[in-house]
């Protein structure tokens, strides 16, 4: 979260002050690779190219973010019912069986016999 913060932070500063990414490439070593082809850019098209980028990061992010909260709801929900609602439709739900009742109930039709070829 606070990684996503900080970056939407950067993005804002973009937006913000753009004369911000030429100082940084007047900041860049000379031997940086392409420093010359991208400081020869028009400064908005080199600005939408920047905010392009980190907007792809931030909404990774916020992937990662959302998984990593359905997790966590999904492991504090286990902890709180001891049986699972499997919801398929807005006007049915099936209640699952209880771990250990599954194991318990015997097979109705056993395998069929193994015949070798």
């Amino acid at each position: 979260m606070f990684d996503f913060a900080l970056n939407t932070l950067v993005a804002l500063s973009v937006i913000v002050y753009p004369n911000t990414i030429q100082d940084y490439l007047h900041q860049l070593p000379s031997n940086f690779p392409y420093k010359e082809e991208v400081m020869s850019m028009n400064p908005t098209c080199l600005v939408v190219i920047v905010l392009t980028f980190i907007g792809i990061i931030l909404a990774f992010k916020a992937y990662l973010i959302g998984c990593v909260w359905n997790c966590y709801r999904y492991i504090s929900g286990r902890n709180s019912s001891d049986m699972l609602v499997y919801v398929t439709t807005n006007d049915t739900t099936i209640l699952l069986p209880h771990y250990d009742e599954t194991f318990t109930v015997a097979a109705k039709d056993p395998p069929p016999p193994y015949v070798s070829a």
